[in-house]
This record gives structure tokens, C-alpha cells and sequence, in this order.
């Protein structure tokens, strides 16, 4: 899911098919209460730009994923960001640029500049395993800083541990200086992590003593660990 910057307007996608792989990314208006069709294929991972003026998704080119871009208002003149291909789409760095993995890289997709690449490895260090499925998010602010959920490589000690005996949580890392601090608290599966849209909080899926999923909110410097509400998929607003 992802939420318009005014809090007005939603995105998420829907799958249509148990077998297959075609989706619909879809566009609900609280205002009205009514859910629009946007777009229908294989397609997924919608995001606004930060002045919700365009709409970034993947869509399925050649056996890969490639970062395609559309007016708000206008999604059949979707078009190709870049011809790099991805895995994973993380969002906007700014009203130009974004954010994309494969296993090995993170892209900084850009219509300004070529194409930067950083490589995963160097962002998750020893401790962390790189999954199609991990959040990346830049700071709202400071586009130095990325706020990464990932699994452990091997769960630290005292560490809740899922179903399968992996440990998930969420980190900080500098670009620049390359320094990674470990932000989830040690007795929480974070998953999800999310940066507050003025970068002083991060919000992330977790459980409470009864193993119920629950929304929590802590401050960037591990600081104010707060639970918010009962539930998960949660996405963050103004």
C-alpha cells in the first residue's frame, strides 16, 4: 500500500488470479469511498511521487521487472523510467529519482543522471540475508540514510524467531560513511519498517506478549518504543 502524500488517496494492488500473475493496482479516494481500476497486467509495487503528481510501478518486460512511470491522472500513458532491471521497487528519493534492487545491487534510477549503483552486500554487512522481499526506505530528508527490514542471516541470542527459526528485523545505514546500526529492538520480529513522513519515527510490524500482531513506533535513535494499534500491512501517513 501506499498512501498519497495529502492522505487523500490510496494505492495497492490487487492479484486477480490464484494461478497466474496478472494484477490490477488499484487507486481507493477516501473523499468519495470508491476504489478505481488503474491499471491490469503484470504489474506490482505502486508508489506516489513526492509531489503525487506520477505514479512508479514494475511491469513485467522480457522475463524481467522494469520501473515504469505514469501521470496520476493519466495511467494508460504509462512509460519505461529505465531499462535496468530490478527485483524490487522501494520508492522515490525525490520528485526525479528511484529506488530499486536486484539480488546483488540497489539502483538509484534517475532522469537526470546515469544510473547509480551500491552493492547489497556492502549495505547488509554480515549479518543480515538479501530476500526479494526486504524494505528498503530513504529518509525522508536526509538522502544519505536508508532504513533497511531484512532477515537475519542467524538469529542473535534471545532473539524471537518465526515458524521457520529466521529472525527479522530493521536497520540504519549511512551511504557515505558506510556505518549500519541495528534499530529493531532484540526481543521483536520487525518487519515492514517505515520512516514517519518527518524522519523522526519508524513504524514496524511486530507481536506483543500474546503473539498478536501489533504496529510499533520507535524513534530513530532506538529511543520511545511505543506500540500504536493492533494490526499489520500497516502504511504510514501524515
Amino acid at each position: 500500500m501506499a498512501l498519497s502524500h495529502n492522505g487523500k488517496k490510496l494505492l495497492y494492488t490487487r492479484s486477480d488470479s490464484n494461478a497466474g500473475s496478472d494484477r490490477t493496482i488499484v487507486l481507493y479516494d477516501f473523499d468519495t469511498g470508491k476504489s478505481l481500476d488503474l491499471l491490469h497486467g503484470q504489474v506490482r509495487q505502486a508508489f506516489w511521487s513526492p509531489d503525487d503528481s506520477r505514479i512508479a510501478f514494475l511491469k513485467a518486460q522480457d522475463r524481467s521487472w522494469q520501473v515504469s512511470v505514469f501521470p496520476a491522472t493519466n495511467p494508460e500513458s504509462s512509460v519505461f523510467f529505465s531499462p535496468q532491471p530490478v527485483n524490487a521497487l522501494h520508492g522515490w528519493t525525490d520528485n526525479h529519482t528511484l529506488l530499486a534492487t536486484d539480488t546483488l545491487n540497489a539502483y538509484w534510477l534517475s532522469e537526470e543522471t546515469l544510473p547509480q549503483a551500491v552493492a547489497l552486500k556492502d549495505i547488509y554487512g554480515a549479518s543480515f540475508q538479501i530476500l526479494e522481499s526486504d524494505t528498503i526506505r530513504v529518509h525522508p530528508l536526509n538522502p544519505d540514510l536508508v532504513l533497511v527490514s531484512a532477515k537475519y542471516l542467524a538469529a542473535p541470542a534471545g532473539a524471537l524467531v518465526d515458524s521457520t527459526g529466521l529472525a527479522a528485523g530493521f536497520f540504519l545505514y549511512e551511504l557515505r560513511s558506510k556505518r549500519r546500526v541495528i534499530l529493531c529492538p532484540p526481543d521483536q520480529l520487525g518487519r515492514a519498517a517505515e520512516w514517519s513522513r518527518d524522519g523522526l519515527q519508524v513504524f514496524f510490524s511486530g507481536t506483543d506478549s500474546s503473539h498478536r500482531p501489533v504496529v510499533y513506533r520507535i524513534f530513530w535513535d532506538g529511543t520511545s518504543l511505543q506500540r500504536v494499534l493492533l494490526g499489520s500491512s500497516h502504511v504510514v501517513g501524515q
